[in-house]
């Protein structure tokens, strides 16, 4: 896990943590305007109790297009929409860069080709 703040704006990257791990560091966590989500969006990531912590206004989900483990799951998608984050993810949209100057946060997308 690896949390950076630059500015106004402060950025999650969760790696391949789950539930457990997101448990343990709950007592040190505040919100964050970027997530990116951990395991891939797998339903043993994203905890409810963990999303409340955080509270991000973006969640990036790193799976690849039609993945044998169909991440993301519906769960963690549910739970992300529930907490109003805008999901973006790189089996739908490709390559997502998330960028900061420390006032503005910018999203760049390359989609797949057809």
């Amino acid at each position: 896990m690896l949390r950076l703040r630059f500015g106004k704006h402060t950025f999650l990257l969760m790696g391949d943590a789950e539930r457990r791990m997101e448990y343990a560091m709950l007592d040190s966590l505040g919100p964050a305007d970027v997530l990116k989500v951990g395991h891939h969006g797998s339903k043993t990531s994203s905890t409810e109790v963990f999303l409340e912590a955080t509270r991000p206004a973006f969640a990036l989900i790193s799976a690849g297009k039609d993945n044998l483990f169909h991440h993301p799951h519906t769960e963690v998608l549910q739970r992300l929409q529930g907490m109003h984050a805008e999901v973006l993810r790189s089996d739908e949209w490709g390559l997502v860069t998330m960028r900061t100057d420390g006032n503005r946060l910018t999203v760049e997308q390359h989609r797949y080709g057809n």
